[in-house]
């Protein structure tokens, strides 16, 4: 907290990494920005890619030296392609670090689950989009039409596990299973899923433009959402998901500009991705934005870099630099990026609510300095000393609450 008030140089690590460990993919999410069969343009060399093992675990090693709490397992590619998934999911737990793993679960089988549970991983997140077997085939064209039950078959037997790790259902929803969230609820619920969690789907202008929900659309979502039939699975985020929904570019699919239009941003302190090639992002949408590569440089090293540093300058600003955070996601005519989607907003506002307080934590401790020395000249005083004393302590604690109100009513970084 203290680095991110005073300059742009992080005293620790990134609190979240993500690690894309490999390209390879084995479906087809037609909203996926990888490998969507929409997609009729740009390169699909980082397919080809995966994390060298031993350039992976020095990164790891590091991580853990500077502290970061949390490692996502996820990315361009599905993890269970990567041929050292288990043992990378167990060096991480060996760091005493929490491991997270998105995948979409065809390729796993009894034995990789086992393994799984014995590696201790934390959770595990599945992508499904879809509440029934025809519902996934059409949002996953030309995969074996068994998927979704060897899907659900796997986290079946993962729920007859104890200890097991909380297992989360992931749902995008678009203008192919807007109808469907009550489903979606009801298989969580069936294969013994702790939460579900939806989002918007984050297009690519001009290639998965069909995906958007109409007026229609996001109308009758939003009644389904209200009227949620009860259920023992945990609904995580759902105000936000619903904000996005009722802001006023959903039509276009930009979801935060509002948002990003009143909020500094603190990603470059707390988060980074590493993709398959070893480039190193910033945050999780600015996969055009490369700080470094850990197959050149150690991570410590790229993560006070000077381009590391030109991300955090820019990010904590209110006013973006548009020509900056123009390449951020899959933005149009110059627009900032973080105006469409931004993965971190939820963070960003739990961040900004700690560091409006961490002014007001300096002035507390030379309150309680102060406190200290006039007990001590009133500790042998008569009884109007102590009413003195008494009449001292509320001014100062007086004095503490407005300084805090005070802070939390203004932008943190100085110049803004």
């Amino acid at each position: 907290i203290k680095s991110m008030h005073d300059g742009c140089k992080s005293s620790g690590g990134p609190k979240h990494v993500q690690l894309d460990v490999t390209g390879e993919c084995d479906n087809s999410c037609l909203a996926c920005w990888c490998n969507s069969p929409l997609i009729k343009s740009g390169s699909r060399d980082f397919r080809e890619h995966s994390l060298d093992y031993n350039v992976l675990t020095k990164a790891i090693d590091e991580l853990s030296r500077m502290r970061t709490r949390e490692i996502t397992i996820s990315g361009g590619g599905e993890p269970f392609k990567y041929k050292k998934l288990i043992e990378t999911i167990q060096y991480i737990k060996n760091k005493n670090i929490t491991c997270i793993l998105y995948t979409n679960f065809i390729a796993a089988n009894k034995d990789s689950i086992l393994k799984l549970v014995e590696a201790k991983l934390d959770c595990l997140v599945v992508s499904v989009w879809a509440g029934s077997q025809q519902t996934y085939n059409l949002l996953h064209p030309g995969i074996d039409e068994r998927s979704f039950g060897k899907i659900k078959e796997n986290i079946l037997f993962l729920s007859t596990q104890n200890p097991r790790p909380l297992v989360r259902i992931h749902n995008v929803i678009s203008s192919l299973n807007y109808h469907e969230v009550n489903l979606m609820l009801d298989f969580a619920q069936e294969i013994g899923a702790d939460e579900v969690s939806f989002s918007v789907v984050d297009i690519i202008p001009g290639m998965t433009d069909s995906l958007l929900l109409t007026a229609q659309q996001r109308d009758k979502l939003i009644n389904d959402l209200k009227e949620l039939r009860p259920s023992k699975v945990k609904v995580v985020n759902l105000n936000d998901f619903i904000r996005r929904l009722t802001s006023e570019g959903y039509l276009r699919g930009v979801y935060d500009k509002e948002y990003a239009q009143q909020n500094v941003c603190y990603t470059g302190w707390l988060f980074s991705r590493i993709d398959a090639k070893g480039n190193v992002n910033p945050c999780l949408k600015s996969h055009k934005i490369c700080v470094g590569n850990i197959y050149e440089k150690s991570f410590s090293e790229i993560w006070n870099s000077s381009l590391q540093l030109e991300f955090r300058r820019n990010s904590r600003h209110i006013n973006k630099n548009k020509d900056y955070f123009s390449v951020v996601g899959n933005s149009l005519d110059n627009e900032i990026g973080c105006s469409r989607f931004c993965d971190d907003a939820l963070t960003n506002m739990a961040m900004h609510r700690k560091l409006s307080f961490y002014p007001s934590v300096k002035v507390l401790r030379a309150i309680v300095i102060l406190q200290k020395k006039l007990a001590a000249v009133f500790s042998k005083a008569r009884f109007f000393g102590k009413i003195i004393y008494l009449f001292f302590i509320v001014f100062l604690y007086s004095l503490f609450c407005k300084v805090r109100k005070l802070f939390r009513k203004s932008v943190i970084f100085p110049g803004e």
